[in-house]
């Protein structure tokens, strides 16, 4: 059986990246409050952490951060794929999937090993991002949109993104 996915245009499965984040944060905004009480009590025990003044942020600074790496991910994937098509657009967009593919390695897997269970946004980043992000950079070489080369260096400047958005946004 062919997977739907196969048969969307490729501009399509780039805006399709849109709607996975959205689903992911808003996965994140529901559970969120369940958990950053045992976050801070976690982070308490350890001494480091502690006295470097390191602690989650406050449900509304949380909130307002979800909402900005919500839309602003959307509102450049509408532009990347509106128009002409171009090798900077299809980079770009790239570029948002490889820091998706590494918010599933960074917080959400390292969370879910910390909490010894369910983190808010692991169940999205498991189950709906990990496999779209690879199947994105699959389906990008295969239809020649990137090569090989361009999606190793994505994926460092996804990794280079992911660190320091959080920190332009919640600081």
């Amino acid at each position: 059986m062919e997977l739907v996915l196969n048969r969307l245009p490729y501009r399509s499965l780039q805006r399709l990246l849109a709607f996975v984040i959205a689903l992911h944060n808003a996965e994140e905004a529901v559970t969120a409050d369940a958990y950053l009480p045992r976050v801070r009590e976690i982070i308490e025990r350890i001494p480091a952490l502690r006295d470097a003044g390191v602690g989650p942020p406050s449900l509304p600074r949380l909130y307002f951060a979800l909402v900005v790496v919500t839309l602003v991910p959307a509102l450049i994937i509408a532009w990347a794929t509106t128009g002409r098509d171009s090798p900077v657009k299809r980079q770009i967009v790239a570029f948002i999937t490889a820091a998706l593919l590494w918010n599933v390695f960074l917080p959400h897997l390292s969370a879910i090993v910390v909490l010894r269970g369910y983190a808010p946004g692991s169940l999205t980043a498991l189950v709906v991002n990990l496999p779209f992000c690879v199947y994105f950079f699959r389906r990008s070489s295969k239809d020649g949109m990137l090569t090989r080369s361009q999606i190793a260096i994505t994926l460092i400047v996804g990794l280079f993104l992911l660190v320091v958005v959080p920190l332009l946004v919640l600081f």
